[in-house]
């Protein structure tokens, strides 16, 4: 699932151009935003070609999810009126950086306006969503709050048995065996390490590298960043194992990192060499 904040900043965003580009389908007009503010007449001069503008006023999300849903468009869009009136508001609230998300089945009503969106684009869901896939269907089906508590049974259970074979609970023996579990994972960079959930022990990542290049202010020149998107954890401790980016999310939280990887080890580790495995046969 997406982060609180990556979700309140981009959920709006996306649902618009998506919107826009559903009525954009049918016709450009479509996306004019009506009434006597200035610009609507350039807006329109600009999409029937008629005089090229650099600024173009197009209609807000609610208009644009308004047009879609109501005759002679008649548009599915998989959820009540009250729902896209959530979604908008958290847009709007967010841009002023107030938003947030009191309702964790908003996350679900999205997927689902997005699907609807997509199916009307004729846009392949599976390319869109790609690696949040496996996310955006838990979160359509309703059944991210199960599966949240799937995750942190499976911590408690880790928690427990840990606790049973190391029933010494004093900060001596905690420290030693955290200094034992950062030896087992000595060999990882810092960056694919973790504290555990269940036993507060040293667990390692295993996951994806992508790229992220910015241009940098008054110079020619691109900050280039290589992050490790994490996919899966294994304690080096106690027998928590969490097997894919979801159960990793619910767990300890899946949040990239800026590593010192270089561009050229990136370029060697996308190219589809096999990875070793996480601990061996620790």
């Amino acid at each position: 699932m997406p982060h609180e904040e990556g979700f309140k900043v981009f959920s709006g965003m996306v649902l618009e151009r998506l919107a826009k580009a559903a009525l954009m389908r049918r016709h450009p007009v479509l996306i004019v935003e009506l009434g006597s503010k200035g610009g609507a007449w350039e807006t329109l001069l600009h999409l029937v070609g008629i005089s090229p503008h650099d600024t173009l006023r197009t209609v807000s999300l609610k208009v644009a999810l308004d047009r879609l849903r109501m005759p002679p468009l008649s548009v599915s869009l998989g959820v009540i009126p009250r729902d896209l009136d959530d979604l908008v508001n958290l847009r709007n609230a967010s841009a002023h950086g107030i938003g947030h998300v009191e309702d964790p089945a908003l996350v679900g009503k999205y997927v689902l306006v997005v699907d609807s969106l997509l199916a009307d684009l004729g846009v392949d869901r599976t390319s869109f969503w790609m690696e949040c896939l496996q996310a955006a269907d838990y979160a359509k089906g309703g059944a991210e709050a199960k599966e949240r508590d799937r995750v942190w049974n499976m911590i408690a259970k880790a928690r427990d048995d840990y606790l049973e074979e190391h029933p010494d609970d004093s900060e001596d023996a905690k420290e030693y065996a955290y200094e034992w579990s950062k030896v087992a994972a000595r060999s990882f960079p810092r960056w694919r390490l973790r504290d555990c959930p269940a036993c507060e022990n040293v667990g390692v990542m295993e996951g994806r590298f992508f790229r992220n290049s910015t241009d940098i202010p008054g110079t020619d020149e691109r900050l280039v960043e290589i992050f490790f998107d994490p996919t899966s954890f294994r304690c080096a401790t106690c027998s928590l194992q969490l097997c894919n980016q979801v159960e990793v999310e619910y767990g300890v939280g899946n949040i990239p990192n800026v590593t010192d990887v270089s561009e050229e080890e990136f370029e060697r580790l996308n190219s589809g060499a096999d990875s070793p495995n996480v601990l061996g046969d620790v």
